[in-house]
């Protein structure tokens, strides 16, 4: 089958994803091993067989394809491996409290009533701190061990049977034709993705749950067995919101994958929290039964503090804030595809220099594609791929498309903000009227040929515009306030 279009349709890649979205939620609801294991494994089930559906895809259809190149995010650690450090707990905790990290406690010398965590970060600290919590940080290679080749069971075939026939059913409704080949791959890869989870929630059954958990992203595999392990044991679980705005956007993607686990999920301000309880659609999660509490922790002042040391300003005058390039396969994050960003990339920054404008791409340090460094010199644009926070702005406006953790940055330090709003990513009705006092908003949308188009006088306009909302503070104390530190 040959095909003109130039990559796999966004409108494609939407219906396997809510295809794929619909069957899970319809078989993951019962008691048993089977539904259990299904709701643990949900996003890294999910985007790993539709990726293998988008590569077929692209194969039978000859089309241009376009690889992650250096995407670590999309995939939320497919099988991911143990974190491995190779020392004793006795002789890591002796190191620990020679360099002061005297919060490290090794699995078997945990107390009664104590928590863990895994991950430290500003929030997490933050939170722990307000609530007074005995929380000790703990090490993944304590309760985990690599599986790389699990035992593949009844139940784990008879799952790798039910995504054979959610994939065909994706096919059908694209209106392609069924491959046994395809089938084959999706079964085996299906199957062992169930057992790599089954076989680390074994590991932790083995072991004495924590009384509390404090967790990171629950996007990440193990810390979702973990949740699911304290959980059951009647353990409490607290999760950790990572930033990109779960209470300022109109979708339930993170609600989708990580609110099925927490008793209470923590973010930045009570603004956020209030939208994050809006967008949590219970009948379009996984264990719609889970009520979590949303609440919220001010970080440190000192958590939040651009670097002292960097004295080099960026010359230019407006900044890109390129979202993450995922790829052109799926993805459950509300981004576009790598090829439909760089096309907007290349001709944001043709108008910008019309406009008489000295303009920089600040690019996602773990996720761009290579083309983005080629197009920015190509065009006499900066890249940057530092981080952020390394960065010593000078009241350069920052034009923002997505959902990124920067943009916390960029309001703490008062930076002028143009957001285009894009139709893939909207922004919640609750948070709108904090948006419109703090930042400039652009329409965005796709043309008939699927590109990324704005009223570029608009866009002019709006970047002239911004700096007279940066002084506006009501955005930062409802979503990201900061505590001042005494």
């Amino acid at each position: 089958m040959q095909n003109s279009q130039q990559t796999l349709l966004q409108s494609e890649r939407q219906l396997m994803l809510d295809v794929f979205r619909e069957q899970i939620i319809s078989n993951s609801r019962g008691d048993g091993h089977a539904a259990g294991l299904l709701r643990l494994s949900t996003p890294n089930v999910t985007v790993a067989l539709l990726e293998v559906v988008c590569d077929h895809l692209v194969k039978v259809r000859n089309v241009i394809f376009s690889s992650d190149h250096t995407n670590r995010l999309t995939h939320l650690q497919v099988l991911q491996n143990v974190p491995q450090v190779g020392i004793h707990p006795a002789l890591r905790m002796a190191k620990a409290f020679v360099l002061g990290q005297k919060n490290y406690r090794p699995r078997q010398f945990i107390k009664e009533g104590q928590g863990i965590k895994f991950h430290i970060c500003s929030l997490s600290t933050a939170y722990i701190e307000k609530n007074q919590l005995d929380v000790v940080h703990s090490r993944h290679d304590e309760w985990y061990k690599l599986e790389p080749n699990p035992l593949i069971s009844k139940v784990h075939k008879e799952l790798g049977d039910w995504a054979t026939e959610t994939v065909q059913k994706i096919l059908s409704e694209l209106g392609e034709t069924q491959d046994a080949e395809l089938e084959r791959n999706i079964a085996s890869h299906a199957s062992s993705i169930m057992a790599w989870f089954d076989a680390q929630r074994g590991n932790l059954a083995k072991k004495k749950p924590p009384s509390f958990y404090v967790a990171g992203t629950i996007g990440m595999a193990l810390n979702r067995i973990m949740a699911e392990f304290v959980r059951e044991n009647g353990g409490h679980v607290i999760a950790i919101d990572h930033g990109n705005g779960i209470g300022m956007w109109d979708t339930d993607m993170r609600s989708y994958f990580e609110l099925d686990w927490p008793h209470e999920f923590v973010t930045f301000g009570p603004e956020m929290a209030i939208g994050a309880s809006m967008v949590d659609d219970a009948d379009k999660r996984l264990n719609p039964s889970n009520k979590p509490n949303f609440t919220w922790a001010a970080c440190s002042k000192k958590a939040t503090r651009l670097s002292a040391t960097e004295v080099t300003t960026p010359a230019c005058d407006v900044v890109q804030i390129a979202a993450p390039h995922i790829g052109d396969r799926a993805s459950l994050w509300p981004y576009y595809p790598n090829e439909k960003m760089l096309n907007w990339q290349e001709r944001l920054h043709g108008k910008l220099r019309s406009f008489g404008y000295r303009s920089a791409v600040k690019l996602h340090p773990e996720s761009y594609h290579p083309r983005a460094m080629e197009i920015a010199y190509a065009s006499d644009t900066m890249p940057m791929t530092e981080p952020f926070e390394s960065i010593a702005w000078k009241n350069q406006v920052m034009i923002f498309e997505a959902a990124t953790t920067v943009f916390r940055d960029a309001l703490r330090y008062g930076l002028p903000i143009v957001f285009i709003e894009l139709p893939r990513l909207k922004i919640l009705d609750h948070s709108r009227k904090f948006f419109e006092k703090r930042c400039v908003i652009v329409k965005g949308w796709l043309d008939s040929n699927g590109e990324v188009q704005v009223d570029w006088e608009e866009l002019d306009a709006a970047i002239k515009k911004a700096p007279s909302l940066s002084e506006d503070k009501s955005m930062l104390d409802g979503y990201f306030p900061v505590k001042k530190d005494g």
